[in-house]
């Protein structure tokens, strides 16, 4: 979202939003996401100026921003991976190159070194990475956003009301295309602590458990006819 004020190159905003789960829908096939592996190709893992790697948060596919956007002064081909730490970098990846995952290197510090919560050090599976989340893109019809007033302006009494507009016309923008939440479970309350409640250690140890059986199920039938065949 622009803020009020402040100038920037012509681009539609683009809203980012989490991908929803859908049965059939394999999400590792995502193009874009947050969270996980990013997909390098032969770059080396971004470091900072003390050679700490860096952590993954993000990674973009432009030609699908391009879809969206339209045509913009962003390259409409390969992504761009993102990564925080002391430093921070991203990454353009070309096209070809964004194929396997690169995982992080063994000197990489738990997530708690750059924001990640005391309970959730590391993914499920023990290693340095934020969770995995598909993406969405939605380009929202917005009106510029109001300039800040100069010294030789005399604006400056409207200049407010027209800034509040502009954030009741992002949100009347966004609720054109999503409903609002009825339930507010915040990271706060899910991670409410130390430590993570039962409840949430559960579900997560449930949703863990569920994604391995969803991985596996191709298997079953497999297995089952040679059970019924050896019968």
């Amino acid at each position: 979202m622009f803020r009020c004020g402040v100038t920037m190159p012509v681009f539609p905003t683009l809203l980012v939003s989490r991908r929803p789960r859908q049965v059939g829908v394999d999400w590792t096939g995502a193009r874009s996401w947050l969270g996980g592996a990013p997909r390098i190709g032969s770059t080396s893992w971004p470091r900072d100026k003390n050679g700490e790697p860096l952590h993954f948060v993000a990674q973009i596919d432009l030609a699908e921003v391009a879809t969206v956007s339209g045509k913009t002064l962003l390259p409409d081909k390969g992504s761009l991976a993102f990564f925080i730490g002391r430093d921070g970098a991203v990454v353009f990846v070309p096209e070809d190159r964004a194929t396997t995952p690169a995982l992080p290197p063994a000197d990489t510090p738990d997530l708690t070194t750059y924001g990640g919560s005391d309970d959730w050090r590391t993914d499920l599976s023990g290693r340095p990475l934020f969770p995995y989340w598909p993406l969405d893109f939605t380009a929202l019809d917005l009106p510029p956003s109001p300039e800040a007033p100069t010294d030789d302006d005399d604006d400056y009494d409207d200049y407010d009301d027209r800034c509040q507009a502009f954030r009741a016309a992002q949100v009347a923008a966004v609720e054109r295309h999503f409903k609002r939440r009825e339930y507010n479970l915040s990271p706060g309350l899910a991670f409410a602590g130390p430590p993570i409640p039962d409840w949430w250690q559960t579900a997560l140890h449930f949703a863990d458990h569920l994604d391995k059986r969803i991985r596996r199920a191709p298997e079953r039938p497999s297995s089952q006819r040679g059970t019924a065949s050896a019968s």
